[in-house]
């Protein structure tokens, strides 16, 4: 064997002698390993004195209704009961009327007034409608007829980001957004939540550290978090931001984003899922955790899914809701470890509350894509 045979054989050798660090092995079930950092210590909260329920008040979409809705990536509803359902089939908006059921749709797609080429997340400022249309990296303020108002083009530089995965009208005005970091960027060790004014301005940030186990997972992965804001009290507003790594739920300020606790889900089986492309490393949970915040309650929704035993439809094993009522500070857990029965809310996504009203929607666990409102019942509360 030549000299530089023998040399490579060394190294081969010395790398393969070397210890490689395995996330896996170090894995706990709720393990710091997969929590924020920078923010106080996971806790848990007690539960909910009295019972809670969601209790279904109606289901929208259905070719018996006229509401047709293509692939549903977003809710809101405004304060007056006007929903609107982001569809990301037709570039459009479904504008409902909650009180009659009635429809229409806006926008369309183009580079035009008051269309959109990637409409992903919507929210409400009074009865404007306020739809952040990604591809051309715009918030887009848009009047329930469809007629566009302004177009605020964002510069990802100044942002931190190039993506929005929630939007939230403050009582001040100012925009509140979960950004999306992408891979390789000099954010990409963090979750952030930013602040902003509505066109233009200054920005104010708060990094959510990601996990340790995030850090070191080699496969680039687009950090998400899912954020709502509740309004328990006239003059508080709480952020409530999941953690799509780990078992954990964060509440903070709405005006200066600071934290104001840390929350353990109380949920054994929800943790991250395995890398096919790198097995032996951990990434977001998937589906990813979303939640819907009215006024005094928020809904956080968990799934552990996967492919059924025909190896091509989508499976539950287990589903909860997370219940948060942030004036008696306290948690109910609605569903567990067994799968839901046919029809159950734990089958759908929370998206959007105002006040006691909870809407969700889902894709493809029904017939066709839906939207159902439901309302929060409490034992001795008035509904």
């Amino acid at each position: 064997m030549r000299r530089w045979q023998m040399r490579i054989l060394f190294l081969i050798l010395l790398m393969a002698l070397q210890p490689v660090e395995n996330p896996l092995a170090a894995y706990q079930p709720n393990g710091k390993e997969l929590l924020f950092a920078g923010v106080p210590e996971p806790e848990s909260l007690p539960r909910s004195a009295d019972g809670l329920r969601l209790e279904m008040v109606r289901e929208y979409g259905g070719l018996d209704e006229g509401l047709v809705f293509g692939n549903i990536v977003d809710l809101a509803v405004s304060e007056t009961g006007i929903l609107a359902v982001v569809d990301g089939f037709d570039c459009q908006i479904w504008i409902v009327d909650t009180e009659t059921g009635e429809g229409r749709t806006i926008g369309g797609c183009g580079d035009g007034p008051g269309e959109f080429r990637q409409a992903m997340t919507a929210t409400f400022r009074g009865d404007t409608l306020l739809v952040w249309d990604m591809a051309r990296a715009s918030i887009v303020k848009l009047t329930l007829d469809g007629e566009e108002i302004e177009r605020a083009r964002l510069s990802s530089f100044e942002m931190g980001t190039a993506l929005f995965s929630d939007l939230h009208v403050g009582r001040d005005g100012s925009i509140l957004a979960g950004l999306i970091l992408l891979p390789h960027m000099l954010t990409s060790q963090n979750q952030q939540l930013a602040i902003f004014e509505e066109f233009g301005g200054s920005v104010v940030r708060k990094e959510l550290a990601s996990p340790p186990l995030a850090r070191r997972t080699p496969r680039q992965i687009a950090r998400s978090i899912s954020v709502c804001v509740a309004s328990p009290d006239e003059d508080r507003e709480v952020v409530l931001a999941l953690n799509a790594w780990g078992p954990q739920a964060v509440f903070l300020r709405r005006r200066d984003l600071e934290p104001i606790r840390s929350v353990r889900i109380p949920l054994d089986w929800v943790r991250t899922e395995e890398h096919s492309l790198r097995p032996g490393y951990w990434g977001p949970m998937t589906p990813r955790p979303r939640a819907a915040c009215g006024d005094r309650f928020a809904v956080a929704g968990y799934r552990d899914q996967g492919l059924g035993p025909d190896g091509e439809t989508i499976a539950v094993s287990s589903a909860a809701m997370v219940v948060f009522d942030f004036r008696e500070e306290s948690m109910t857990v609605l569903g567990g470890d067994d799968p839901p029965e046919p029809g159950s809310v734990l089958f759908m996504t929370p998206a959007a509350a105002t006040g006691n009203r909870f809407f969700f929607f889902t894709n493809g666990f029904f017939d066709y894509p839906v939207v159902r409102e439901y309302r929060m019942v409490r034992s001795g509360m008035e509904p």
